[in-house]
């Protein structure tokens, strides 16, 4: 009986320690994030991240880019600074996830604002500054929040 007791006990606090983990866990979570997955890489780059499904003006933030990207296209080669190869480069990931996949226009854009640095550069090379700055010159075309 008394092994049953201590098993039961056991059990007891394990499923206690790990209910006080998870809601550490969640409040964590919502204190950094507001629905985005990506709120974190928005927060290191001092930028605020954008719920998904709140943009204003997707089509015309898709078109914005698309012109920006041809003409970019013709200019950016591969001694361009790294800083106009990796925003071409970012231009186009966000066109394809958005306009190809259909994936929410407030997480492609940072989600695709990290690949396009590890695609160019292989690292980052760039300062949060200057990631910011794309970050935040792509929110306004889309109506994303400021």
């Amino acid at each position: 009986m008394r092994a049953v007791a201590g098993t039961f006990g056991l059990l007891v606090c394990f499923l206690v320690l790990g209910t006080v983990d998870a809601n550490s866990q969640s409040q964590n979570i919502s204190k950094v994030g507001n629905g985005n997955p990506y709120a974190i890489l928005a927060q290191k780059l001092g930028a605020t991240a954008c719920d998904p499904s709140t943009s204003t003006n997707i089509q015309s933030g898709l078109a914005a880019l698309e012109a920006q990207a041809q003409t970019m296209k013709q200019t950016v080669t591969e001694n361009s600074p790294v800083l106009n190869r990796v925003k071409y480069q970012y231009y186009v990931l966000v066109i394809n996830s958005v306009g190809s996949y259909n994936a929410a226009v407030e997480i492609a854009a940072l989600r695709d604002l990290e690949r396009a640095v590890q695609m160019t550069t292989g690292g980052s090379s760039l300062s949060m500054q200057q990631l910011a700055g794309l970050y935040n010159s792509v929110k306004p075309m889309f109506g994303m929040c400021q």
